[in-house]
């Protein structure tokens, strides 16, 4: 009967090891550079080069990738919650539809990288480069961006609640149709910028420098353009109702259509409900809202379509002419 047990515990202890040996499997086929759908959960592949790695599929739950060269990777549907990433250059790589929930991914670079349907909420991007990254139609509620380099970076359709842009550069980024409620844009460089039809509501964009950016029918409820200066920027048909532009300054600012309705202006104002206002730029001490000037429809005494009124002739120039 020993025989028999110890052979038993012995087949049971064989069993209890395969996953590691499994794991260990998987391990080598990633360095080997393809392992797709592997169980990679914790493992260590910091300080290597996986150029091209195609790890699809993979779950990399809490992997570390630090300081690594992943160029050109392929983690399509890739689990990377908690995973470790700092550091490491992930040009160029694939990452749609993977999930990068409270991954660190700061101070690597991600030039050209796919994003797109990808959802890391909580992710921390700060110091990354990211230009001309897609995330379009991405979820990253609550991620950090600060300081990050996102010039012409695709946020179109994005749900950025709550994320924080602070002293970002985004250049040319693209964020139509994103939702950026509460966000914090705040020190951003925006220039070139589109946020048209964005959902801005309460979203900080203050003591930043604003300019040649489209803001067209982009709800800013609430939002904050304190110490702002907004250079060529374009609000038409904005909700801009409840806006604080405390101490703002502007050059070249169109509001045609917008809604400024109890929105606060530079000069502590209150923007009007219910009439057509705008910014009269000649007064750029003061920025008051004044009515729209009016002109005077009513014909000429004595004008018909066949008989129009002579225009006055332009005063003589001075004797010895122009200068």
């Amino acid at each position: 009967m020993m025989p028999n047990k110890t052979a038993s515990w012995l087949a049971l202890l064989a069993c209890l090891h395969l996953p590691n040996l499994a794991t260990a499997n998987d391990v080598d086929k990633a360095l080997g550079g393809e392992c797709t759908k592997c169980d990679l959960r914790y493992e260590d592949f910091s300080r290597n080069n996986l150029e091209g790695v195609d790890l699809s599929g993979a779950y990399l739950f809490s992997s570390n990738l630090t300081w690594s060269n992943f160029r050109e990777g392929d983690f399509v549907s890739a689990v990377l919650t908690h995973a470790r990433m700092e550091w490491s250059d992930f040009d160029e790589a694939d990452f749609s539809k993977s999930n990068l929930e409270d991954a660190a991914m700061f101070r690597a670079s991600f030039r050209n990288a796919n994003m797109r349907l990808v959802k890391a909420d909580r992710a921390n991007l700060s110091n990354s480069v990211l230009s001309n990254t897609n995330f379009l139609t991405a979820s990253l509620v609550g991620a950090s961006f600060i300081a990050a380099e996102a010039r012409d970076v695709n946020m179109r359709n994005t749900d950025l609640r709550d994320t924080d842009f602070t002293n970002a550069d985004l250049h040319g980024a693209d964020f139509q149709g994103a939702v950026l409620r509460r966000s914090v844009l705040s020190g951003t460089q925006l220039d070139s910028t589109s946020f048209t039809g964005a959902d801005m509501k309460a979203t900080k964009l203050e003591y930043t420098q604003i300019k040649y950016t489209n803001f067209r029918n982009a709800r800013l409820v609430d939002a904050s353009f304190k110490g702002s200066v907004l250079d060529a920027v374009n609000f038409t048909g904005a909700d801009l109702s409840g806006a604080d532009f405390t101490g703002a300054r502007f050059h070249n600012v169109i509001f045609t259509d917008a809604n400024l309705c109890d929105a606060i202006l530079p000069s502590g104002q209150k923007g009007p409900c219910g009439k057509a206002f705008y910014l009269d730029e000649k007064k750029p001490e003061a920025h008051q809202m004044t009515p729209p000037p009016q002109f005077d429809t009513q014909p000429m005494p004595g004008a018909t379509p066949s008989n129009p009124p002579a225009m006055p002739m332009p005063p003589a120039w001075p004797s010895g002419g122009p200068l």
